[in-house]
């Protein structure tokens, strides 16, 4: 049961589509009153290569991808 709860935690991490109340109400939690709590949450940590700054004195070829 602890696995099966563990991978569904994994799954809801990633789906990001669904507002914080919907994965508590997935898990069997009480949702939260919070108006925050139901708007969805999109990621915003990925950037296109080209808009990235890259500090003068690097080799670009000696980094990792």
């Amino acid at each position: 049961m602890q696995q099966d709860l563990g991978e569904m935690v994994t799954s809801l991490e990633k789906a990001w589509w669904f507002t914080p109340n919907q994965k508590l109400q997935k898990m069997n939690e009480e949702i939260s009153n919070d108006p925050l709590m139901n708007k969805v949450y999109i990621p915003s940590n990925l950037v296109p290569i080209d808009e990235i700054s890259v500090p003068m004195g690097v080799n670009i070829k000696n980094l990792d991808y």
